[in-house]
């Protein structure tokens, strides 16, 4: 069984994803600005259907987005080069 939650922590500890967190700046499209300020709004709305989700889907949810996961990790990837 896949452990999303040790996935999660893993990204989230690595050095490359927390200098790439305040990448980005409000555009059209992306209101939001940074990637911290979007992961914040996601994390809002994961919060708001966590009654809903077994905690293998929330963790998996929350730790497999576009642009997180991988050896590559780039800001542009996150957004598909946005």
């Amino acid at each position: 069984m896949i452990d999303y939650k040790e996935i999660f922590h893993l990204i989230t500890s690595n050095p490359r994803y927390q200098r790439n967190l305040d990448w980005g700046e409000t555009r059209p499209g992306h209101p939001e600005g940074t990637i911290r300020a979007h992961i914040a709004e996601l994390e809002v709305n994961l919060e708001t259907l966590r009654h809903k989700l077994s905690e293998t889907d929330y963790w998996r949810l929350g730790s497999t987005g576009p642009g997180l996961v991988g050896n590559s990790w780039h800001p542009s990837s996150a957004c598909g080069g946005c």
